[in-house]
Formats: structure tokens, C-alpha cells, sequence
């Protein structure tokens, strides 16, 4: 079984199916198959003692803690 995932993450077909899914939905929903615009975001996360060496100092907002981003495509 984890040999043949691995072949299958390999030739790329994970993508394959999240890419058609995709477009399955945005179709059923009325919208183009493949979006038009993407906004991204990021934001800091507030650290906890259990983050550890994991959490950062973000100096622009004066923060501790963690980095995520977001993007969501239109």
C-alpha cells in the first residue's frame, strides 16, 4: 500500500484529482472552471508556552507567535 501511494504522489496524481475536483465544484456552483483572482493573507497567531522554539518574534506588529497564510482563489 505505501509503496504504491508513494508511485502516486510521484506521478503527481493527488494533484491531478484535487485540480478536477476543483473545477467539478466551481462548475456545479455556476463559476468559471479555473478562478480569476486570489487574495492572500497572513496573520500571526499568539504563542502559548507549549509553542516553544516554534513561535517567533514578528517585529511589524510587535507579536509572539506563529506565521500562517491563506490564499483563496475567486
Amino acid at each position: 500500500m505505501y509503496q504504491q501511494a508513494r508511485r502516486w504522489l510521484a506521478a503527481g496524481c493527488f494533484e491531478d484529482m484535487a485540480h478536477d475536483l476543483r473545477a467539478l465544484l466551481r462548475i456545479a456552483g455556476g463559476r468559471n472552471p479555473s478562478p480569476s483572482a486570489v487574495i492572500l493573507d497572513g496573520r500571526t497567531l499568539q504563542s502559548t508556552p507549549e509553542s516553544g522554539a516554534r513561535a517567533e518574534f514578528d517585529g511589524h506588529k510587535m507579536r509572539n507567535g506563529s506565521k500562517i497564510h491563506i490564499a483563496v482563489g475567486t
